[in-house]
């Protein structure tokens, strides 16, 4: 999609990028997101950043594992980016690098704009479920365990695996102590108020027991700024805790679509359930299953409406 870079939107949203692959789509979801400023964080262990205009890669990087705690520091890391430009945005968008927008992105501006500094951080009490309970309560790394700069190759990944679950033998024995704060578990793609952002980083700063407990939990990155946050003030700047539904992230979505199965990589013969949809972004898309869903949405849905003149 051609978008002329003499139009921009009158407020912008940052639009913060984890991303560890795939740079042709990767490309396509930043010139999809032009006239908003996007910052991207590219997996440590994927390498060099790739050449991609229109968006700023943070230096400070980390290797992602996943479910491991090393998605919240990618996370703050992008948020301390976006927060040290000083640009008044009118809100901060988290993002994957498999994500794509399904609605002119002047309806998402709108929808800002007329909501009060609101967080979409749909989330469920932890206490609700026994099994997000027992989860919280085991001490488990996720994250590496081998130098960051050797190569993950398939054997080398193996001799990690078979590492990381010799620590996690061991460690359950240490105690976790449990934060003094109602715990919360929800999708990890929200779109944060300015407010809500520094919170999440001055936590992350300034209370290590907050880190220290998340360090070792399954799927932190579903958790620590849900738990962070309605556990403040901005609580009331969030929708109520949802009942509990039984497992699955994709129930606690807020601006996504996200298929039950987590893995499904949607494509053009999706277009209708995307039509359909409420939501203003999809996950997940890749450059060799959803090459056509990209171009038919450039085509007949974000176009150049997705920008007004300044």
């Amino acid at each position: 999609m051609d978008t002329p870079a003499s139009l921009e939107f009158p407020q912008k949203i940052a639009f913060l990028i984890l991303a560890h692959s795939d740079p042709s789509h990767l490309e396509s979801l930043i010139q999809s997101l032009s006239g908003h400023d996007v910052y991207v964080h590219w997996d440590k262990k994927s390498g060099e950043i790739p050449n991609i205009p229109g968006a700023t890669f943070i230096e400070d990087r980390c290797s992602v594992f996943w479910a491991g705690f090393t998605m919240v520091e990618a996370t703050v890391a992008l948020m301390r980016a976006a927060r040290a430009s000083n640009e008044p945005y009118i809100k901060y968008v988290l993002l994957s690098g498999a994500d794509y927008p399904i609605r002119p992105l002047t309806e998402l501006t709108q929808k800002f704009e007329a909501d009060n500094d609101w967080n979409y951080l749909n989330a469920v009490k932890v206490d609700d479920s026994e099994h997000l309970s027992a989860l919280m309560k085991q001490r488990l790394w996720r994250d590496g365990v081998l130098p960051n700069a050797l190569p993950r190759t398939p054997l080398i990944k193996k001799i990690e695996r078979f590492i990381r679950g010799s620590v996690n033998f061991l460690i359950p024995k240490i105690p976790k102590n449990t934060p003094d704060a109602v715990l919360y578990h929800g999708s990890q793609w929200w779109a944060l108020s300015a407010a809500a952002v520094d919170t999440v980083i001055e936590t992350f700063l300034k209370v290590p027991s907050m880190t220290a407990f998340y360090r070792f939990t399954f799927a932190s990155d579903e958790q620590y700024v849900h738990t962070v946050i309605r556990n403040s003030a901005l609580s009331s700047k969030c929708d109520p805790p949802l009942p509990y539904e039984g497992r699955g992230t994709y129930k606690t979505a807020n601006l996504h679509i996200v298929d039950s199965s987590l893995t499904k990589w949607f494509s053009v013969e999706d277009k209708d359930q995307i039509i359909d949809s409420n939501k203003y972004f999809v996950r997940k898309l890749n450059s060799s299953k959803s090459a056509d869903l990209v171009d038919w949405l450039d085509d007949e849905v974000l176009s150049t409406a997705n920008v007004t003149e300044s």
